[in-house]
Parts: structure tokens; sequence; C-alpha cells
């Protein structure tokens, strides 16, 4: 064929045509663009089909299409004379024990859709996606579905989003939710935004079912759903819930003796952020109006009142009011405190049997709200004794009393319930919990409890309450909070970070890519990593460069010598318009990839980098979940556990075996959650749908049914 040159005009791309591979395949055509040769390879030529991919690979990335698509045309042809199997592969053999990846249809998808040829493009992209996940075919595959969107006009409507977990201003009591719901389109959905966070989409598809968890504050709050289709057409759902964690406020005014015999007559006030759902008096129910109640009540020989009040949201308050003067050796002396601080432990919590407590857990990790306490500290009142003193000389602060709670705990929860009440002759104007005020108006006589969040480590909870009189009182709580072992980020897999090789023509941001990853990987904590000084160290031992790690034995072997349990290694591959990040996280005892995620765009800003990075860091954290979980059986040295394929429990995984060991304040009796004793680790051997068995690795205690476990 005869030879000829053609001038792309404003590309700066010359290109020298020689029938584009077709005639002579060892051979072909120049392609040169701004100064940079194309179309070339490493080493020697061998007419393989890694070859061509290679070759073609390089056109593709100097816009020389027609021979790029020549060249994976050819190496599509040859891979199947070795391996009938259609489709894209990672690591496929190339010769002896080397093995490159695989990416013909992809990459010929991509050649198609630069050349015009859509529908074949959408074809061999989907041809590729069936058989090897990957970032670039999907990137690609989006477009080409754009553009032909673009030409037909079929998509005719915005995307529509349904929230299915929960209705619109519902009230709840939790800290966070599992916000789930579907957004679908005529055509195809391509992000899904919940709360500002985006939901991972890896390829547009016509329906995305989604699920994330979001935080909540106290009070109203506003959560937006937003889903966009590949024409940029977006719809905005809006979700609002009240979140009221505090029980109902519940202040008694003023108890008279009643007309009939052994009666009384109570008034008072019952208020709560969410509404009152009920308000009981001896177990009787009260008509509250406008925050107000008032009740005549026959005493049954009692001479107490119990009452219990819910609000909208599941929160109760409840306690006993005492008529007449305390017995002599009562549990608290009734007069108001004068300083800043707790009872005595020995004189606040007597002695008593513990009984165990009943509690249902709140869901994704949120601390078990306890629902019954044993009355060691009685949330109750003396209402006799109150009345003795004259409210117009009171110079006392309020008297603040709490329930099951000492100056110094510790505690196993990451909320802290907190129930009590505060008391005084003179009307209460602030009742507050580290500032944040719990009544409005003027109370008296207040009963109250509410849920606050725990940070790990050391937590300051300050009680506050001021009278009319302007009398201070305050009391506060020392609560330090242990996470239990399996949960902490020691108890993940141990892992290697290791530097990624720059395996791209240009390396111009390949090294601030790999900086954002590490950034993102750190923070998600899912995995425990190896101090980078200590990766460093050895790295010099061995006199390892990063284009020395893209020998797996070698990057293992690293792993190895740092004492992780797996080492994460990737990629990073830099065109002049474009980057891809892989990684893949292996298995240093068996060498064997546990995971591989990749990471790709056109846009190779350093806002976009960062926001690449954080979602292969979430792609590989979704991909290697932790899961929680038990052993239902045990054959031998096999058990099986409650944990499957359907939710990514995959073979080589590692599990902690652990039990749960219930804490109990000793000054009180009071359970503060609990902790975990490790009982073992073992691996899975094999994942089916919906269970997994697995081989112990090492053995530190007993394991039998019923025992859990926890993904490393």
């Amino acid at each position: 064929m005869k030879v000829t040159r053609a001038l792309l005009l404003g590309t700066g791309l010359t290109l020298g045509l020689f029938g584009f591979g077709r005639d002579l395949p060892g051979k072909g055509p120049e392609c040169v663009k701004n100064g940079v040769k194309y179309g070339v390879v490493k080493g020697n030529f061998r007419e393989e089909w890694w070859n061509y991919q290679e070759r073609g690979m390089s056109y593709l990335e100097g816009g020389c299409y027609e021979p790029a698509l020549a060249d994976l045309d050819h190496a599509i042809k040859l891979r199947r004379q070795v391996d009938r199997k259609e489709g894209d592969q990672r690591r496929a053999r190339t010769y002896g024990m080397h093995f490159a990846d695989y990416f013909g249809h992809r990459e010929k998808g991509i050649a198609l859709f630069e050349l015009g040829q859509v529908d074949q493009a959408i074809q061999e992209l989907e041809t590729s996606l069936s058989s090897a996940e990957s970032a670039r075919a999907q990137y690609y595959l989006d477009k080409a579905r754009k553009a032909k969107l673009e030409e037909t006009q079929a998509d005719t409507a915005a995307p529509t989003v349904e929230i299915t977990s929960h209705r619109d201003r519902a009230v709840t009591n939790q800290a966070a939710i599992l916000l789930s719901g579907v957004a679908k389109d005529d055509q195809f959905v391509k992000e899904v935004w919940i709360a500002d966070q985006p939901v991972l989409v890896p390829v547009a598809e016509p329906t995305i079912a989604f699920s994330q968890r979001v935080d909540l504050e106290p009070g109203v709050n506003t959560i937006t759903v937003v889903a966009k289709d590949l024409l940029d057409k977006s719809t905005t759902q809006t979700l609002k819930l009240l979140v009221d964690r505090e029980g109902p406020r519940l202040s008694v005014e003023d108890i008279q003796k009643g007309t009939a015999p052994d009666s009384v007559r109570i008034q008072g006030f019952a208020d709560d952020l969410s509404g009152l759902q009920k308000l009981e008096l001896n177990g009787q129910p009260v008509k509250v109006t406008d925050g107000v109640f008032a009740a005549s009540l026959n005493l049954a020989g009692q001479q107490a009142i119990k009452f219990k009040a819910v609000d909208m949201a599941g929160n109760s308050t409840a306690g006993t009011i005492h008529l007449g003067a305390p017995p002599k050796g009562a549990r608290y002396q009734p007069g108001p405190t004068r300083y800043a601080g707790l009872y005595d432990p020995e004189t606040y919590n007597p002695a008593a049997p513990f009984r165990p407590l009943r509690y249902s857990p709140l869901p994704y990790g949120i601390m078990p709200y306890i629902e019954e306490r044993r009355q060691v500290a009685e949330n109750d009142i003396w209402w006799g004794l109150l009345n003795t003193y004259d409210a117009m000389m009171d110079s006392e602060p309020p008297a603040i009393k709490l329930k099951d709670l000492i100056a110094e705990q510790t505690v196993y929860f990451d909320q802290i319930y907190l129930e009590g009440n505060v008391s005084d002759v003179n009307p209460i104007t602030e009742l507050s919990v580290n500032a944040k005020n719990l009544i409005k108006g003027q109370r008296k006589n207040i009963f109250f409890n509410y849920i606050l969040k725990l940070k790990p480590g050391r937590n300051r909870i300050v009680i506050a309450a001021t009278d009319l009189k302007g009398n201070r009182a305050e009391k506060e709580i020392r609560v330090m909070r242990v996470v239990p072992k399996v949960h902490q980020v020691g108890s993940r897999m141990s892992v290697t970070l290791l530097p990624f090789y720059e395996g791209g023509a240009v390396k111009d941001i390949g090294e601030v890519a790999y900086d954002n990853l590490v950034t993102a990987l750190v923070e998600q904590e899912r995995f425990d990593y190896v101090d980078r000084s200590q990766i460093d160290a050895v790295l010099r031992e061995m006199k390892l460069s990063a284009e020395g790690l893209t020998d797996e034995s070698a990057s293992v072997k690293v792993g190895k010598l740092t004492a992780a349990e797996g080492v994460v290694m990737g990629v990073v591959k830099e065109g002049q318009s474009s980057i891809e990040v892989y990684a893949r996280l292996v298995d240093t005892e068996t060498s064997k990839i546990l995971l591989e995620k990749d990471a790709f765009h056109e846009d190779k800003s350093l806002s976009n980098l960062r926001f690449l990075m954080q979602g292969l860091a979430l792609k590989l954290k979704l991909g290697f979940p932790i899961l929680e979980g038990e052993v239902q059986a045990q054959q031998g040295k096999t058990y099986t556990i409650n944990l499957g394929a359907n939710m990514l429990v995959k073979p080589g995984m590692r599990v902690v075996v652990f039990k749960e060991e219930p804490m109990i304040e000793p000054n009180t009796g009071v359970s503060v959650g609990t902790d975990t004793v490790v009982l073992g680790e073992g691996r899975v051997i094999a994942a089916y749908d919906r269970i997994s068995q697995i081989e112990l690795v090492d053995a530190k205690g007993p394991v039998a049914v019923k025992s859990l476990v926890i993904t490393k």
C-alpha cells in the first residue's frame, strides 16, 4: 500500500499511514503529537496480543484512533486464539509466569467512540464490563450513552427519587439513621447525593438503589437527596426529621389534700419538643392541655405518686413523688445541695443485689438505649420537706439529683443516658446540660432525661440549674468512653500501604494522587495501617524503588517484613488528559488478591483528583466491609457463620471470633455496656450466598455456636 501522510488540522498530530497494520502486522503508522511519538511499546514488538494491545493503547493516547482500532482488533483476534472466552481479564497470562491485563474490548470501545461509532462502542464497552470491572470502561460507557441520548433525544424526563426507609416529618430519638431509597430514570441515573455526600455509582443505570448512614442532630434535620441523569437533568427530594433525644419535662407545681379521704389534688406542667404521647400518674392516664395537667388521685394508702410521661419519639421520663417527710435513714437527705458536686458514692449508691438490665440496641453501632434501670438512685422528691422552706428567704441553689451516675465513670457505650430531677422552693429558670437549656419559662420540681453523645476517651458533662432568686447549682460528671477491643482500629487487618508505581507517559500529578489516596484511606479507619517510616526503612534495606514494587513477590515480602497481614499496591497511569489509579489488596500469607479497585477520570484538576481518590478509598472500604455475625454450626475445625457472599464476604477474609462481657460499675451495680474478649481469629475458606465457612488460625479460647464474629 502506498504510504501517505495526513496532517490533522488543529491537533498538531502527524500520522503516516501504513494500512493501519493490516498488511504489515508487525509495523504501524507513525503517530506524532506535539513532538511526542505514539504507537510505541516497551521492549521488542513480538507480534503477540499484548504487544498489539500496548501499541493500540499508545495510539489512543496520541489521538490516532484508526491505527489504534486496527491494533486492538488484531489483539482481540490473537487473544481469542489462546483463550476462547470472550471478554476482558485482569492478569491474563502472556508467557511463562508473566501476566498482563487484557482489555482489548474496552480499548476498542474507546477507539470506536472517538471515531463516532457510538453504538458499536457501547457494545464493546458492555462486553468488557460483563467480564472485568474497570473504571475506565465505566467512564467511557457513560460518555457513549450520553452521546447517543444527545443524538436521539430519547431522554425526556428528569429522574425520580423515592425514600423508602423514613416518612417525611417523622420523629425519632436516634443519633443516626440508615437512609434508603431508589432513584429511577427513563434512561440512566448517573449520580445520587445524600446530604451533600455522594453515593457510589460506578456506572449509570436506569435504577439506583441507595442506602447510606446519615448523622442527625437534635431538632429539625433537613436531608436532601439529589439524583442526576446522564444529561444532567436533576431531581431533589427533601426529607425532614425531628430528632428528639430528651424525655418529656415534667414539673410538679402543687399538691394539695383532696376533698375525698386519702386523696390529693396535683397540678403541674408536662411538655416535650416532639409532643407528649401520654402521661400517667399512679398508672392512670392524665389529660394534658397546652402543657398543663391537673388531676385528683386516690392514694390507696400509698403516700406516693408514681409518674411516667412518654413523648412521640418514644423517650420517657418516670419517677416517684413521695408525700410527707422522708423516713429516717432515707437513701437521700432531702436538703438542697450547696456545692457543685455529686453525692458520696457510698451514701449515693448503697449496696444492692445486681439485676440484669433490659435494653434494645439502636442500629448502626449506636449505644444500647437503656429502657429500664435498677432504682439505685431514685428519680424522686420528698414533697413534704420541700414545702417547709420559706420561698421568700431562699438562698440555697436548686437540688440536682442524677440517677445511676457518679462523678467519675467509665462506660462502653457511645452515648450516655442522663436521668434525674431538679427541685427548689422557688421556680427554676434554667436547667441545662453542657450549656443546652432544657426548659422554657419557669418550672418547679423538674424531672428530665437526656441522651448525650460521647467521644472516645474523656468526656466532661455539666448539669446546671438556676432558680428565680439567681441561686445556681452545678454538677460535673467525667465520663471515660472505652471502645470495645474488637471495634478498635488496632483490631482491623494490619496493612502496609506501598508507594504506587507511576506507569504513565506523563508524570505530573501521580504522586499527588497517591498522597490523596493515602489520606483518604487512613481517615476512614477501615484498616490498621503500618507506619510510613517503618515501610521506608524496609524499602531502603531491600533497595527497592517504586518500579521494583510492581513485582508482586517483592511487595508481599515488604509486607511480611513490616509484620502486615495485607499489602496495598498499585499503579498510577497518567496521560496527557486523564489519570487512572489501580489498587489491590494482597494477603501477605497466601499472596492471593483479596480486593482490587480502580478510578479513572479526564479531569486532572487537584480538586477533582482529591474527590476521585476519596471515591477510590470508598470503593476499597465498601468492597471489604466490616461485618458482624455469629457462629451457627461447627464441624470439626470448621465453623459456619451467618455472613455470606451477599454481604461481600469472600474467601481469604479474616475474622475475629469473640464474646461479649458485661461491664458493671462497681459503685452502683449498674451496667455500663459490654467489653469484648477475643477467642481467636479465623480465615474464610468458602463463601456461599448467606453463609460462610471459616477455619481457626489462632485460637485463644473456646469457640462454640453463638460465639460472635467480626470481619478483620
